[in-house]
């Protein structure tokens, strides 16, 4: 298992900087430790490696890919504290059919990837038979860059490391 974070970092994208999605990096750091998988997140501002293909980030996730033999990817991203869902699941297909009947089981809204020329990181590694689901949290942040609502971050740790742990047996 390998939980990415691409987006943990402020990014670029159509020469234009976008925000990071705060503390999508301690929440795949969290999940790493709890369930025994790989964990990778940037560290620097970069390309979007959700919208560019040749991304460093994309590149060395997919070299780890290989490298370790890892059989499904969970790339956690982050949407505002405003948004009415806590969380969202975005399987590509080769994780749809894997784990069809475990997705039915939770009560997470499944939603489809854009219809456009992007090509998420979910989407490619579907290309190449890899099980990626992208994992939209609502991670509420203060000004400071700390977690808010401690709660709904457990409920978001718990969720996710019940069903790592089922795609890891």
């Amino acid at each position: 298992m390998l939980l990415v974070a691409a987006h943990a970092q402020k990014h670029t994208r159509e020469d234009r900087v976008k925000p990071a999605d705060l503390n999508t990096d301690v929440l795949a750091k969290e999940l790493a430790d709890t369930t025994g998988s790989w964990f990778i997140t940037t560290t620097s501002i970069q390309q979007d490696p959700n919208w560019y293909l040749k991304s460093p980030f994309r590149v060395k996730v997919k070299k780890i890919i290989q490298e370790r033999d890892i059989e499904t990817v969970f790339d956690i991203h982050g949407r505002k504290k405003e948004h009415p869902n806590l969380l969202e699941f975005l399987p590509n297909n080769s994780f749809s059919q894997k784990y069809h009947s475990l997705l039915k089981s939770t009560n997470i809204p499944i939603l489809p990837f854009s219809d456009n020329e992007q090509v998420t990181l979910a989407e490619d590694l579907d290309r190449d038979g890899v099980p990626c689901i992208e994992v939209e949290t609502r991670i509420k942040t203060g000004k400071d860059g700390k977690i808010q609502d401690s709660d709904e971050y457990q409920r978001i740790i718990d969720t996710l490391t019940k069903l790592i742990k089922k795609t890891t047996h």
